[in-house]
Formats: C-alpha cells, structure tokens, sequence
C-alpha cells in the first residue's frame, strides 16, 4: 500500500505539470506489474486534471526499443536499467525510484 501511495504522489506531480501545459492526454508508459499500479490511480488523476491518461503497457524491453526509436510519451515507468540506459542517451531525464515490484519464484 505504501508503495502504491508513493507512485500517486508521483504521478499526481503531473497534475500541475499537466496543467501548465494544457494537455488535453497524458500518455503513460508502463512496464510489467506497474500497470495495474497506473490504472488503479488514474481516474482520480483524470478527475482532478479533467486530462484523459492513455495507459500504454508493454515489456521492458519493448519500451526501451519504442522510447530509443523516438516515440513520444509523457511518463514512463520502467525498470531502472533502461531508465539508466535512455537517460544516458538523452532520452529521458535521470529516474527517481517511485517504487519497486518484488517477484518471487517458488
């Protein structure tokens, strides 16, 4: 639960980024477990930006590719290696740690 918190702080810093910049959509790339994270908070995003998020889940991986070959985004939320690897090609500003997903195996 903390955890979930500490990602809608994060993402609630978008209302005023979102607001100053009158953006009618906030696209959100996700990775993994985090997208049931992101959807969980966005509609109390939406309704206190009156902004519509457009969710965008795919693998790590796959967003390292897509956001390297230039696709556009407002946030993404992905593994801290491929936040360190883009960052240092200019594609995105350094990362902060919102949050961490755990896996086990058994």
């Amino acid at each position: 639960m903390r955890r979930m918190l500490t990602l809608a702080t994060a993402v609630a810093s978008l209302v005023g980024w979102g607001t100053a910049l009158q953006a009618a959509e906030v696209k959100i790339l996700t990775a993994g477990a985090m997208k049931a994270v992101v959807l969980a908070i966005v509609p109390e995003f939406e309704k206190q930006t009156g902004h519509k998020a457009i969710v965008d889940n795919d693998t790590a991986g796959g967003l390292l590719k897509r956001i390297d070959g230039g696709e556009t985004f407002d946030l993404a939320i992905i593994t801290p290696g491929a936040i360190k690897e883009l960052a240092g090609k200019g594609k995105v500003a350094g990362g902060t740690n919102v949050a961490r997903v755990g896996a086990a195996s058994w």
